[in-house]
Protein backbone atom coordinates (compact mmCIF):
# COMPACT_ATOMS: atom_id res chain seq x y z
CA UNK A 1 0.00 0.00 0.00
CA UNK A 2 1.25 3.46 -0.87
CA UNK A 3 1.55 5.70 2.25
CA UNK A 4 3.84 8.52 1.26
CA UNK A 5 2.10 11.08 3.45
CA UNK A 6 2.70 8.98 6.59
CA UNK A 7 6.46 8.97 5.95
CA UNK A 8 6.80 12.75 5.49
CA UNK A 9 7.72 13.56 9.10
CA UNK A 10 10.42 10.86 9.13
CA UNK A 11 11.74 12.12 5.79
CA UNK A 12 11.88 15.71 7.06
CA UNK A 13 13.79 14.64 10.15
CA UNK A 14 16.27 12.61 8.12
CA UNK A 15 16.74 15.40 5.57
CA UNK A 16 17.23 17.91 8.39
CA UNK A 17 19.97 15.76 9.92
CA UNK A 18 21.70 15.54 6.54
CA UNK A 19 21.47 19.20 5.58
CA UNK A 20 21.44 20.94 8.95
CA UNK A 21 19.00 23.48 7.54
CA UNK A 22 15.19 23.36 7.59
CA UNK A 23 14.76 25.10 4.25
CA UNK A 24 17.21 22.81 2.46
CA UNK A 25 15.60 19.81 4.16
CA UNK A 26 12.15 20.85 2.91
CA UNK A 27 13.50 21.22 -0.62
CA UNK A 28 15.08 17.79 -0.37
CA UNK A 29 11.83 16.20 0.88
CA UNK A 30 9.84 17.88 -1.88
CA UNK A 31 12.24 16.58 -4.53
CA UNK A 32 12.13 13.14 -2.90
CA UNK A 33 8.32 13.07 -3.09
CA UNK A 34 8.43 14.11 -6.74
CA UNK A 35 10.95 11.38 -7.56
CA UNK A 36 9.06 8.77 -5.54
CA UNK A 37 5.79 9.55 -7.31
CA UNK A 38 7.46 9.44 -10.72
CA UNK A 39 9.10 6.08 -9.99
CA UNK A 40 6.42 4.46 -7.83
CA UNK A 41 6.30 1.57 -10.29
CA UNK A 42 9.83 0.68 -9.13
CA UNK A 43 8.73 0.29 -5.52
CA UNK A 44 8.35 -3.35 -4.58
CA UNK A 45 5.07 -3.96 -2.75
CA UNK A 46 5.62 -5.40 0.70
CA UNK A 47 9.08 -3.88 1.13
CA UNK A 48 9.88 -1.04 3.54
CA UNK A 49 8.70 2.14 1.86
CA UNK A 50 10.33 4.36 4.51
CA UNK A 51 13.74 2.81 3.75
CA UNK A 52 13.15 3.28 0.01
CA UNK A 53 12.25 6.95 0.51
CA UNK A 54 15.23 7.53 2.82
CA UNK A 55 17.46 6.04 0.14
CA UNK A 56 16.07 8.57 -2.35
CA UNK A 57 16.68 11.42 0.14
CA UNK A 58 20.26 10.26 0.73
CA UNK A 59 21.01 9.91 -2.99
CA UNK A 60 19.56 13.34 -3.78
CA UNK A 61 21.61 14.87 -0.97
CA UNK A 62 24.80 13.23 -2.24
CA UNK A 63 24.06 14.43 -5.77
CA UNK A 64 23.68 17.98 -4.48
CA UNK A 65 26.99 17.74 -2.61
CA UNK A 66 28.76 16.48 -5.73
CA UNK A 67 27.23 19.23 -7.84
CA UNK A 68 28.23 21.89 -5.30
CA UNK A 69 31.79 20.57 -5.10
CA UNK A 70 32.17 21.04 -8.86
CA UNK A 71 30.62 24.49 -8.84
CA UNK A 72 33.09 27.32 -9.19
CA UNK A 73 32.01 30.69 -7.91
CA UNK A 74 33.37 33.53 -9.98
CA UNK A 75 32.98 37.08 -8.74
CA UNK A 76 31.82 39.67 -11.18
CA UNK A 77 34.78 41.46 -12.69
CA UNK A 78 33.02 44.80 -12.22
CA UNK A 79 32.67 44.20 -8.48
CA UNK A 80 36.38 43.58 -7.86
CA UNK A 81 37.98 46.63 -6.26
CA UNK A 82 40.31 48.43 -8.66
CA UNK A 83 42.89 48.98 -5.91
CA UNK A 84 43.25 45.29 -5.03
CA UNK A 85 46.73 44.13 -6.05
CA UNK A 86 46.98 40.90 -7.97
CA UNK A 87 48.45 38.33 -5.61
CA UNK A 88 50.68 35.65 -7.06
CA UNK A 89 50.28 32.16 -5.67
CA UNK A 90 52.99 31.26 -3.18
CA UNK A 91 54.38 28.45 -5.36
CA UNK A 92 55.11 31.04 -8.05
CA UNK A 93 57.59 32.67 -5.66
CA UNK A 94 59.75 29.52 -5.57
CA UNK A 95 62.83 29.88 -7.76
CA UNK A 96 64.95 27.10 -9.22
CA UNK A 97 67.66 28.02 -6.70
CA UNK A 98 65.15 27.68 -3.84
CA UNK A 99 64.17 24.26 -5.09
CA UNK A 100 67.79 23.18 -5.46
CA UNK A 101 68.51 24.33 -1.89
CA UNK A 102 65.44 22.52 -0.62
CA UNK A 103 66.50 19.28 -2.33
CA UNK A 104 70.03 19.68 -1.01
CA UNK A 105 68.63 20.04 2.52
CA UNK A 106 67.11 16.55 2.43
CA UNK A 107 68.86 13.63 4.04
CA UNK A 108 70.43 11.35 1.38
CA UNK A 109 67.89 8.52 1.60
CA UNK A 110 64.97 10.94 1.16
CA UNK A 111 66.72 12.94 -1.54
CA UNK A 112 67.62 9.91 -3.65
CA UNK A 113 64.15 8.38 -3.35
CA UNK A 114 62.39 11.66 -4.12
CA UNK A 115 64.57 12.48 -7.13
CA UNK A 116 64.09 8.99 -8.59
CA UNK A 117 60.33 9.41 -8.24
CA UNK A 118 59.72 13.09 -9.05
CA UNK A 119 62.47 13.71 -11.59
CA UNK A 120 63.18 10.23 -12.90
CA UNK A 121 59.53 9.21 -13.11
CA UNK A 122 60.22 5.76 -11.67
CA UNK A 123 57.46 3.72 -10.02
CA UNK A 124 57.57 2.74 -6.37
CA UNK A 125 58.43 -0.84 -7.39
CA UNK A 126 61.32 0.28 -9.62
CA UNK A 127 62.73 2.48 -6.86
CA UNK A 128 62.31 -0.31 -4.29
CA UNK A 129 64.29 -2.71 -6.49
CA UNK A 130 67.01 -0.16 -7.18
CA UNK A 131 67.41 0.85 -3.51
CA UNK A 132 66.72 -2.65 -2.20
CA UNK A 133 63.98 -1.53 0.18
CA UNK A 134 60.27 -2.44 0.42
CA UNK A 135 57.93 -0.36 -1.75
CA UNK A 136 56.14 0.80 1.41
CA UNK A 137 59.43 2.34 2.54
CA UNK A 138 59.65 4.14 -0.80
CA UNK A 139 56.18 5.62 -0.24
CA UNK A 140 57.09 6.72 3.27
CA UNK A 141 60.32 8.35 2.11
CA UNK A 142 58.54 10.22 -0.68
CA UNK A 143 55.88 11.46 1.72
CA UNK A 144 58.46 12.61 4.26
CA UNK A 145 60.55 14.26 1.53
CA UNK A 146 57.48 16.17 0.32
CA UNK A 147 56.70 17.35 3.83
CA UNK A 148 60.31 18.46 4.43
CA UNK A 149 60.44 20.24 1.05
CA UNK A 150 57.14 21.99 1.73
CA UNK A 151 58.35 23.08 5.16
CA UNK A 152 61.69 24.35 3.82
CA UNK A 153 60.10 26.23 0.90
CA UNK A 154 57.31 27.70 3.06
CA UNK A 155 59.80 29.08 5.54
CA UNK A 156 61.94 30.40 2.69
CA UNK A 157 58.99 32.17 1.05
CA UNK A 158 57.85 33.59 4.39
CA UNK A 159 61.36 34.89 5.07
CA UNK A 160 61.62 36.44 1.60
CA UNK A 161 58.25 38.17 1.88
CA UNK A 162 59.17 39.48 5.34
CA UNK A 163 62.52 40.77 4.06
CA UNK A 164 64.47 38.54 6.44
CA UNK A 165 67.38 36.44 5.25
CA UNK A 166 66.16 33.11 3.87
CA UNK A 167 67.21 29.87 5.55
CA UNK A 168 70.27 28.32 3.97
CA UNK A 169 71.38 24.75 3.44
CA UNK A 170 73.74 24.64 6.42
CA UNK A 171 70.97 25.48 8.90
CA UNK A 172 68.70 22.87 7.30
CA UNK A 173 71.31 20.10 7.26
CA UNK A 174 71.84 20.41 10.98
CA UNK A 175 68.16 19.62 11.68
Amino acid sequence: MWHLVEALSDLRGYARRLTGDASDANDLVQETCRRALESRRLFIAGSDMRAWLCCIVRNLYRDRLRRLSREVLVADYDQAPAWAPERRPSWALVSDDDLALALASLQPQYQETYVLYAVGGHSYQQIARKLQVPSSTVGTRILRARLMLRDFLSRRIDAQSAGAPAPDVSSEASR
